[in-house]
């Protein structure tokens, strides 16, 4: 009989893959590292629901979206650089990322104006599969007063837009 482990030459012995994983200090095994995932809606602001309840509220079926953070800081190094009316330093460059880098993963919830091309040129990337995926549909309640956007998702951040 033949040694089976010697004809097979892609199988190799569970102890060479032991070897391969790295132990901290105490002996146990490091947990791969963490990627922090953000999940976003576009909403335009002041938009009603399709579909109206009774008490006046109102609810619409939104694409969610979902983006890395690497992919975002990436993102945001490549496309927030000045604005066509004035240059900027570095320094009111990374303030402007740092900003709208919060106001996208949900830290902030108000952008100024001049900030809102930004969102405009990040939610067409998103569309066109540039910067992120869609990753399911959700659904989005309207209140009756102030057309305040809820959904029963914790970890979806709501990104308000002017106009389709």
């Amino acid at each position: 009989m033949t040694n089976l482990n010697s004809e097979l030459k892609f199988i190799t012995k569970y102890s060479s893959y032991i070897t391969e994983q790295e132990f901290d200090e105490e002996g146990m095994p490091i947990p791969e590292p963490v990627i922090n995932r953000f999940r976003f809606i576009f909403v335009v602001k002041n938009q009603e629901g399709k579909k109206k309840y009774p008490d006046g509220s109102s609810s619409s079926i939104f694409k969610t979206f979902e983006i890395k953070e690497d992919d975002l800081k990436k993102w945001l190094f490549d496309n927030v650089n000045d604005t066509k009316k004035e240059d900027l330093t570095d320094n009111q460059i990374s303030i402007k990322r740092k900003t709208i880098y919060e106001y996208i993963i949900g830290k902030k919830s108000n952008l100024e104006k001049e900030d809102q091309e930004y969102i405009q040129r990040f939610r067409t990337a998103v569309i066109s599969e540039i910067a992120a995926l869609e990753i399911d549909k959700t659904e989005v309640f309207f209140s009756r007063k102030g057309k305040i956007p809820t959904t029963d998702k914790v970890d979806v951040t709501f990104i308000m837009v002017n106009s389709k």
